[in-house]
Protein backbone atom coordinates (compact mmCIF):
# COMPACT_ATOMS: atom_id res chain seq x y z
CA UNK A 1 0.00 0.00 0.00
CA UNK A 2 2.80 2.37 0.85
CA UNK A 3 4.48 1.75 -2.55
CA UNK A 4 1.21 2.46 -4.33
CA UNK A 5 0.81 5.81 -2.56
CA UNK A 6 4.36 6.86 -3.46
CA UNK A 7 3.72 5.94 -7.08
CA UNK A 8 0.58 8.15 -7.20
CA UNK A 9 2.46 11.10 -5.67
CA UNK A 10 5.21 10.79 -8.26
CA UNK A 11 2.69 10.72 -11.08
CA UNK A 12 1.01 13.85 -9.71
CA UNK A 13 4.32 15.69 -9.53
CA UNK A 14 5.16 14.74 -13.12
CA UNK A 15 1.73 15.90 -14.30
CA UNK A 16 2.09 19.28 -12.61
CA UNK A 17 5.52 19.76 -14.13
CA UNK A 18 4.28 18.93 -17.59
CA UNK A 19 1.30 21.32 -17.39
CA UNK A 20 3.35 24.33 -16.29
CA UNK A 21 3.67 26.64 -19.36
CA UNK A 22 6.99 28.07 -20.34
CA UNK A 23 7.52 31.56 -19.07
CA UNK A 24 7.17 34.23 -21.77
CA UNK A 25 8.30 37.78 -21.15
CA UNK A 26 7.27 40.51 -23.60
CA UNK A 27 9.86 43.27 -24.02
CA UNK A 28 10.46 46.09 -26.48
CA UNK A 29 12.43 44.79 -29.48
CA UNK A 30 15.17 47.38 -28.89
CA UNK A 31 15.87 46.05 -25.40
CA UNK A 32 18.13 48.46 -23.51
CA UNK A 33 19.19 50.41 -26.61
CA UNK A 34 18.40 54.11 -26.81
CA UNK A 35 16.24 55.84 -29.42
CA UNK A 36 18.20 56.68 -32.56
CA UNK A 37 17.75 57.49 -36.23
CA UNK A 38 19.81 55.42 -38.66
CA UNK A 39 19.18 56.38 -42.28
CA UNK A 40 21.10 53.41 -43.64
CA UNK A 41 20.03 50.76 -41.16
CA UNK A 42 17.60 50.24 -38.29
CA UNK A 43 15.96 53.15 -36.51
CA UNK A 44 14.75 52.80 -32.91
CA UNK A 45 11.62 54.81 -32.18
CA UNK A 46 10.68 56.01 -28.65
CA UNK A 47 8.46 53.02 -27.82
CA UNK A 48 11.35 50.62 -28.45
CA UNK A 49 10.12 49.29 -31.78
CA UNK A 50 12.51 48.88 -34.68
CA UNK A 51 12.06 50.35 -38.14
CA UNK A 52 14.01 49.06 -41.11
CA UNK A 53 12.10 50.61 -44.02
CA UNK A 54 12.24 49.22 -47.52
CA UNK A 55 13.45 51.79 -50.03
CA UNK A 56 14.59 55.35 -49.38
CA UNK A 57 14.13 57.58 -46.39
CA UNK A 58 13.49 61.24 -47.17
CA UNK A 59 13.68 63.85 -44.41
CA UNK A 60 10.95 66.49 -44.27
CA UNK A 61 9.95 69.07 -41.66
CA UNK A 62 8.76 67.96 -38.18
CA UNK A 63 5.49 66.05 -37.75
CA UNK A 64 4.43 65.20 -41.32
CA UNK A 65 0.84 64.27 -40.52
CA UNK A 66 -0.68 64.33 -44.01
CA UNK A 67 0.65 63.00 -47.32
CA UNK A 68 -0.55 62.91 -50.91
CA UNK A 69 0.83 61.93 -54.31
CA UNK A 70 0.19 63.81 -57.54
CA UNK A 71 -2.01 62.13 -60.19
CA UNK A 72 1.05 61.47 -62.39
CA UNK A 73 2.88 59.86 -59.46
CA UNK A 74 5.88 62.17 -59.77
CA UNK A 75 5.40 64.47 -56.77
CA UNK A 76 4.84 63.76 -53.07
CA UNK A 77 3.64 66.45 -50.68
CA UNK A 78 3.49 66.27 -46.90
CA UNK A 79 1.71 68.63 -44.50
CA UNK A 80 3.93 69.27 -41.50
CA UNK A 81 2.12 70.33 -38.32
CA UNK A 82 5.03 70.09 -35.91
CA UNK A 83 7.25 72.89 -34.65
CA UNK A 84 7.00 76.35 -36.15
CA UNK A 85 6.91 77.17 -38.94
CA UNK A 86 4.01 74.99 -40.04
CA UNK A 87 4.80 73.93 -43.57
CA UNK A 88 4.39 71.65 -46.53
CA UNK A 89 7.23 69.67 -48.11
CA UNK A 90 7.26 69.17 -51.88
CA UNK A 91 9.30 66.13 -52.89
CA UNK A 92 10.28 65.57 -56.52
CA UNK A 93 12.45 63.02 -58.31
CA UNK A 94 12.11 60.82 -55.24
CA UNK A 95 13.15 57.60 -56.99
CA UNK A 96 16.58 58.82 -58.12
CA UNK A 97 17.83 61.98 -56.41
CA UNK A 98 15.09 63.35 -54.12
CA UNK A 99 14.63 67.12 -54.17
CA UNK A 100 12.77 68.58 -51.19
CA UNK A 101 11.33 72.08 -51.14
CA UNK A 102 9.76 73.36 -47.93
CA UNK A 103 7.13 76.10 -47.91
CA UNK A 104 7.73 78.28 -46.02
CA UNK A 105 11.48 77.70 -45.93
CA UNK A 106 12.71 77.24 -42.35
CA UNK A 107 16.29 78.35 -42.97
CA UNK A 108 17.63 81.34 -41.14
CA UNK A 109 16.82 84.74 -42.62
CA UNK A 110 20.51 85.63 -42.42
CA UNK A 111 21.08 83.03 -45.12
CA UNK A 112 18.35 84.36 -47.38
CA UNK A 113 19.43 85.83 -50.70
CA UNK A 114 15.99 87.22 -51.43
CA UNK A 115 14.10 88.75 -48.49
CA UNK A 116 11.00 89.34 -50.63
CA UNK A 117 10.75 85.63 -51.42
CA UNK A 118 10.88 84.85 -47.71
CA UNK A 119 8.00 87.23 -47.08
CA UNK A 120 5.91 85.65 -49.86
CA UNK A 121 6.50 82.19 -48.49
CA UNK A 122 5.67 83.01 -44.86
CA UNK A 123 2.04 82.22 -45.54
CA UNK A 124 1.10 79.12 -43.52
CA UNK A 125 0.05 80.23 -40.02
CA UNK A 126 -1.61 76.82 -39.62
CA UNK A 127 -1.68 73.47 -41.37
CA UNK A 128 -3.27 70.11 -40.63
CA UNK A 129 -3.47 66.83 -42.48
CA UNK A 130 -5.53 67.66 -45.58
CA UNK A 131 -3.84 67.90 -48.98
CA UNK A 132 -5.13 67.66 -52.56
CA UNK A 133 -3.20 68.13 -55.81
CA UNK A 134 -4.97 69.36 -58.94
CA UNK A 135 -5.38 66.93 -61.89
CA UNK A 136 -2.81 68.92 -63.88
CA UNK A 137 -0.36 68.67 -61.00
CA UNK A 138 0.29 72.40 -60.99
CA UNK A 139 -1.27 73.39 -57.67
CA UNK A 140 -2.04 72.00 -54.22
CA UNK A 141 -4.78 72.72 -51.70
CA UNK A 142 -3.65 72.72 -48.05
CA UNK A 143 -5.86 72.46 -44.96
CA UNK A 144 -5.26 75.33 -42.57
CA UNK A 145 -6.39 73.63 -39.36
CA UNK A 146 -7.48 76.16 -36.73
CA UNK A 147 -7.09 79.02 -39.21
CA UNK A 148 -10.39 77.81 -40.70
CA UNK A 149 -8.98 78.30 -44.18
CA UNK A 150 -7.71 76.36 -47.16
CA UNK A 151 -4.55 77.59 -48.86
CA UNK A 152 -3.86 77.17 -52.57
CA UNK A 153 -0.23 77.04 -53.76
CA UNK A 154 1.36 77.05 -57.20
CA UNK A 155 3.69 74.03 -57.42
CA UNK A 156 5.89 75.70 -60.04
CA UNK A 157 6.51 79.08 -58.43
CA UNK A 158 5.81 77.88 -54.86
CA UNK A 159 3.74 81.02 -54.30
CA UNK A 160 0.41 81.19 -52.55
CA UNK A 161 -2.38 81.68 -55.08
CA UNK A 162 -5.35 82.18 -52.77
CA UNK A 163 -6.99 81.57 -49.42
CA UNK A 164 -10.46 80.02 -49.15
CA UNK A 165 -12.26 81.16 -46.00
CA UNK A 166 -14.38 78.33 -44.59
CA UNK A 167 -16.58 80.23 -42.15
CA UNK A 168 -19.52 80.40 -44.57
CA UNK A 169 -22.86 79.23 -43.17
CA UNK A 170 -26.02 78.12 -44.94
CA UNK A 171 -28.11 77.46 -41.83
CA UNK A 172 -27.30 80.40 -39.59
CA UNK A 173 -24.72 78.45 -37.54
CA UNK A 174 -21.58 80.33 -36.52
CA UNK A 175 -18.62 78.56 -38.13
CA UNK A 176 -15.99 81.19 -37.35
CA UNK A 177 -14.05 78.70 -35.18
CA UNK A 178 -13.75 75.82 -37.65
CA UNK A 179 -10.85 73.37 -37.74
CA UNK A 180 -10.13 72.23 -41.30
CA UNK A 181 -8.74 68.72 -41.71
CA UNK A 182 -8.81 65.96 -44.30
CA UNK A 183 -9.95 66.60 -47.88
CA UNK A 184 -10.50 64.90 -51.22
CA UNK A 185 -10.67 66.37 -54.74
CA UNK A 186 -12.73 64.97 -57.59
CA UNK A 187 -10.98 63.80 -60.78
CA UNK A 188 -11.97 66.90 -62.73
CA UNK A 189 -10.57 69.12 -60.01
CA UNK A 190 -13.81 71.11 -59.84
CA UNK A 191 -15.07 70.05 -56.40
CA UNK A 192 -13.13 69.82 -53.16
CA UNK A 193 -14.73 67.97 -50.23
CA UNK A 194 -13.35 68.92 -46.80
CA UNK A 195 -14.13 68.12 -43.16
CA UNK A 196 -14.43 70.73 -40.46
CA UNK A 197 -13.63 68.74 -37.33
CA UNK A 198 -15.13 71.01 -34.70
CA UNK A 199 -17.93 72.28 -36.93
CA UNK A 200 -19.20 68.69 -37.36
CA UNK A 201 -19.66 69.28 -41.09
CA UNK A 202 -18.40 68.56 -44.57
CA UNK A 203 -17.73 71.49 -46.88
CA UNK A 204 -18.23 71.43 -50.65
CA UNK A 205 -15.92 73.89 -52.40
CA UNK A 206 -16.09 75.14 -55.96
CA UNK A 207 -12.44 75.33 -56.95
CA UNK A 208 -13.09 77.65 -59.90
CA UNK A 209 -14.73 80.27 -57.69
CA UNK A 210 -12.61 79.22 -54.68
CA UNK A 211 -15.51 79.41 -52.28
CA UNK A 212 -17.67 77.19 -50.10
CA UNK A 213 -20.93 76.39 -51.87
CA UNK A 214 -22.46 73.84 -49.45
CA UNK A 215 -22.24 72.63 -45.85
CA UNK A 216 -23.41 69.15 -44.89
CA UNK A 217 -23.85 68.10 -41.26
CA UNK A 218 -21.78 65.04 -40.31
CA UNK A 219 -21.28 63.00 -37.16
CA UNK A 220 -19.09 64.06 -34.25
CA UNK A 221 -15.54 65.11 -35.05
CA UNK A 222 -15.35 64.07 -38.71
CA UNK A 223 -11.78 62.98 -39.31
CA UNK A 224 -11.29 60.91 -42.47
CA UNK A 225 -12.91 61.48 -45.86
CA UNK A 226 -12.90 59.67 -49.19
CA UNK A 227 -14.76 59.70 -52.48
CA UNK A 228 -16.29 56.64 -54.14
CA UNK A 229 -14.74 55.64 -57.50
CA UNK A 230 -17.88 56.78 -59.35
CA UNK A 231 -17.67 60.10 -57.45
CA UNK A 232 -21.33 59.92 -56.44
CA UNK A 233 -20.76 59.37 -52.72
CA UNK A 234 -18.49 60.92 -50.11
CA UNK A 235 -17.73 58.82 -47.02
CA UNK A 236 -16.82 60.52 -43.74
CA UNK A 237 -15.38 58.77 -40.67
CA UNK A 238 -16.44 60.36 -37.35
CA UNK A 239 -14.02 59.71 -34.46
CA UNK A 240 -15.90 61.47 -31.66
CA UNK A 241 -18.32 60.28 -28.99
CA UNK A 242 -20.13 63.37 -27.67
CA UNK A 243 -21.06 66.88 -28.67
CA UNK A 244 -20.08 69.06 -25.74
CA UNK A 245 -21.60 72.41 -24.87
CA UNK A 246 -20.98 75.11 -22.30
CA UNK A 247 -22.32 74.40 -18.82
CA UNK A 248 -25.48 76.47 -18.66
CA UNK A 249 -24.80 77.80 -15.18
CA UNK A 250 -21.30 78.97 -16.13
CA UNK A 251 -20.62 82.70 -16.05
CA UNK A 252 -17.86 83.31 -18.60
CA UNK A 253 -16.95 86.55 -16.84
CA UNK A 254 -16.55 84.74 -13.51
CA UNK A 255 -15.03 81.42 -14.52
CA UNK A 256 -13.13 80.80 -11.28
CA UNK A 257 -16.19 81.31 -9.12
CA UNK A 258 -18.80 79.56 -11.29
CA UNK A 259 -16.88 76.67 -12.89
CA UNK A 260 -17.59 73.27 -11.27
CA UNK A 261 -14.79 71.86 -9.16
CA UNK A 262 -15.53 68.29 -10.23
CA UNK A 263 -17.08 66.54 -13.26
CA UNK A 264 -20.81 67.23 -13.26
CA UNK A 265 -21.75 63.56 -13.78
CA UNK A 266 -20.34 60.05 -13.87
CA UNK A 267 -19.75 58.35 -17.19
CA UNK A 268 -22.73 56.24 -18.20
CA UNK A 269 -24.99 57.74 -15.56
CA UNK A 270 -28.52 59.07 -16.07
CA UNK A 271 -27.22 62.60 -15.41
CA UNK A 272 -24.58 62.21 -18.11
CA UNK A 273 -27.18 61.18 -20.68
CA UNK A 274 -30.07 63.44 -19.68
CA UNK A 275 -28.36 66.39 -18.01
CA UNK A 276 -28.41 67.80 -14.51
CA UNK A 277 -30.03 70.79 -12.83
CA UNK A 278 -29.92 71.68 -9.15
CA UNK A 279 -29.33 74.69 -6.89
CA UNK A 280 -25.68 75.03 -7.89
CA UNK A 281 -25.29 73.71 -11.44
CA UNK A 282 -27.12 73.22 -14.72
CA UNK A 283 -25.64 71.21 -17.58
CA UNK A 284 -27.07 69.67 -20.74
CA UNK A 285 -26.94 65.92 -21.20
CA UNK A 286 -24.53 64.24 -23.59
CA UNK A 287 -26.95 61.59 -24.81
CA UNK A 288 -26.23 58.01 -25.78
CA UNK A 289 -22.55 57.23 -26.50
CA UNK A 290 -23.76 54.80 -29.17
CA UNK A 291 -25.78 57.41 -31.06
CA UNK A 292 -25.48 57.33 -34.88
CA UNK A 293 -23.46 60.57 -34.68
CA UNK A 294 -20.68 58.94 -32.66
CA UNK A 295 -17.98 56.52 -33.86
CA UNK A 296 -19.52 56.03 -37.28
CA UNK A 297 -19.11 56.29 -41.03
CA UNK A 298 -21.59 58.46 -42.91
CA UNK A 299 -22.36 58.23 -46.62
CA UNK A 300 -23.25 61.51 -48.36
CA UNK A 301 -24.84 61.63 -51.82
CA UNK A 302 -23.12 64.50 -53.66
CA UNK A 303 -24.95 64.10 -56.97
CA UNK A 304 -27.84 66.27 -55.78
CA UNK A 305 -27.92 70.04 -55.70
CA UNK A 306 -28.17 69.79 -51.91
CA UNK A 307 -25.99 66.83 -50.85
CA UNK A 308 -27.69 64.59 -48.30
CA UNK A 309 -26.70 61.87 -45.86
CA UNK A 310 -27.92 58.46 -47.07
CA UNK A 311 -26.41 56.10 -44.47
CA UNK A 312 -24.99 56.17 -40.93
CA UNK A 313 -22.96 53.05 -40.16
CA UNK A 314 -21.65 52.22 -36.69
CA UNK A 315 -18.24 50.52 -36.87
CA UNK A 316 -16.19 48.38 -34.50
CA UNK A 317 -17.26 47.54 -30.96
CA UNK A 318 -20.07 49.53 -29.35
CA UNK A 319 -19.68 51.17 -25.95
CA UNK A 320 -20.84 48.64 -23.35
CA UNK A 321 -20.52 45.70 -25.72
CA UNK A 322 -18.51 42.71 -24.51
CA UNK A 323 -15.61 41.59 -26.68
CA UNK A 324 -13.32 38.72 -25.69
CA UNK A 325 -14.58 38.94 -22.13
CA UNK A 326 -13.95 42.68 -21.81
CA UNK A 327 -16.66 45.35 -21.76
CA UNK A 328 -15.83 48.29 -24.07
CA UNK A 329 -15.81 51.65 -22.27
CA UNK A 330 -14.67 53.64 -25.29
CA UNK A 331 -15.83 53.72 -28.88
CA UNK A 332 -14.12 52.34 -31.97
CA UNK A 333 -12.65 55.65 -33.21
CA UNK A 334 -12.99 55.09 -36.99
CA UNK A 335 -10.38 57.37 -38.55
CA UNK A 336 -8.91 56.64 -41.99
CA UNK A 337 -11.13 55.51 -44.84
CA UNK A 338 -10.86 54.30 -48.45
CA UNK A 339 -13.45 53.04 -50.93
CA UNK A 340 -13.57 50.64 -53.84
CA UNK A 341 -16.54 50.20 -56.18
CA UNK A 342 -17.74 47.34 -53.94
CA UNK A 343 -16.74 48.02 -50.32
CA UNK A 344 -15.50 50.71 -47.94
CA UNK A 345 -12.63 50.09 -45.51
CA UNK A 346 -12.14 52.07 -42.29
CA UNK A 347 -9.54 51.65 -39.54
CA UNK A 348 -10.90 51.52 -35.98
CA UNK A 349 -8.10 52.99 -33.87
CA UNK A 350 -9.44 51.85 -30.49
CA UNK A 351 -10.38 48.33 -31.60
CA UNK A 352 -7.26 47.28 -33.51
CA UNK A 353 -9.32 46.25 -36.52
CA UNK A 354 -10.61 47.35 -39.91
CA UNK A 355 -14.33 47.42 -40.64
CA UNK A 356 -15.47 46.36 -44.10
CA UNK A 357 -18.67 48.15 -45.12
CA UNK A 358 -21.05 47.17 -47.91
CA UNK A 359 -22.34 50.54 -49.18
CA UNK A 360 -25.35 49.00 -50.91
CA UNK A 361 -26.57 47.53 -47.62
CA UNK A 362 -25.26 50.36 -45.46
CA UNK A 363 -23.78 48.02 -42.89
CA UNK A 364 -20.57 46.34 -41.72
CA UNK A 365 -20.11 42.91 -43.33
CA UNK A 366 -16.75 41.95 -41.88
CA UNK A 367 -13.94 42.92 -39.50
CA UNK A 368 -10.26 42.39 -40.22
CA UNK A 369 -8.56 41.85 -36.86
CA UNK A 370 -5.01 43.14 -36.33
CA UNK A 371 -2.77 41.48 -33.76
CA UNK A 372 0.87 41.90 -32.84
CA UNK A 373 1.27 38.41 -31.41
CA UNK A 374 -1.28 35.74 -30.52
CA UNK A 375 0.41 35.30 -27.13
CA UNK A 376 -0.77 38.80 -26.16
CA UNK A 377 -4.34 37.54 -26.21
CA UNK A 378 -6.93 40.32 -26.15
CA UNK A 379 -4.51 43.13 -25.31
CA UNK A 380 -4.93 46.16 -27.57
CA UNK A 381 -2.66 48.99 -28.58
CA UNK A 382 -1.81 48.85 -32.28
CA UNK A 383 -4.02 51.92 -32.98
CA UNK A 384 -4.34 51.45 -36.77
CA UNK A 385 -4.34 54.70 -38.69
CA UNK A 386 -3.92 55.35 -42.40
CA UNK A 387 -5.13 53.26 -45.33
CA UNK A 388 -4.22 52.91 -49.00
CA UNK A 389 -5.41 50.61 -51.76
CA UNK A 390 -3.08 48.82 -54.14
CA UNK A 391 -3.85 49.29 -57.86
Amino acid sequence: MRLFLVFIILLSACARKTETPKQWIATAPAGAEYTKVDRQGTTIIPNGRLLTPTGKQITVAPHPFGLTVSPDGKTIITSNSGTSPFSISIIRNFMQNPQVRQIPDSKNKEDEDDEDEEEDEESLPGVFMGLAISPEGNKVYVAGGQQNKIYEFDLTTHKKLSEINCNKSFDGTDYSDGYIGDMVLNKAGSRLYVVDQIGFRMLVIDTKANQVIKNVKTGRYPFGITLSPDEKTVYVANVGMFEYSYIKSLDKKRLRETAPKFPVSAFGSKEMKEGIKNDSIEAAGLGDPNAPESFSVWAIDVTKENPEVTAKVKTGVLVGEEKEGIVAVGGSSPNSIVATDQVVFVTNGNNDNISVIDPTQGKVINHIELRLDERLGSLKGMIPFGLALSP
